[in-house]
């Protein structure tokens, strides 16, 4: 037996750190690529948050989905500006 519920529940409890990580390296070092992959672990955790009722992770991974999305909008909207920018 490969996997023990105790290293299932660990690596759920993680996984909103996890998405939180993303979601600020999202807006620092890799912006479309962190922020993408927030989102995406932010969602896996939520959905494994509200099937344990666990409170405070649904919150981080709400935080990390807001962040994430927040940080994709920006970086887009930003390369919609400097592609604009430069075609004048």
């Amino acid at each position: 037996m490969p996997f023990s519920s105790s290293s299932c529940s660990k690596f759920d409890s993680a996984l909103p750190s996890v998405a939180f990580l993303f979601s600020t390296i999202g807006w620092a070092l890799l912006p479309a690529l962190g922020s993408i992959a927030a989102i995406t672990l932010a969602t896996i955790a939520y959905r494994e948050a509200r099937k344990r009722n666990d409170s405070s992770a649904q919150r981080l991974s709400l935080l990390s989905l807001l962040l994430g999305y927040a940080g994709l909008a920006f970086w887009i909207i930003l390369l919609g500006i400097f592609i604009l920018i430069s075609r004048h």
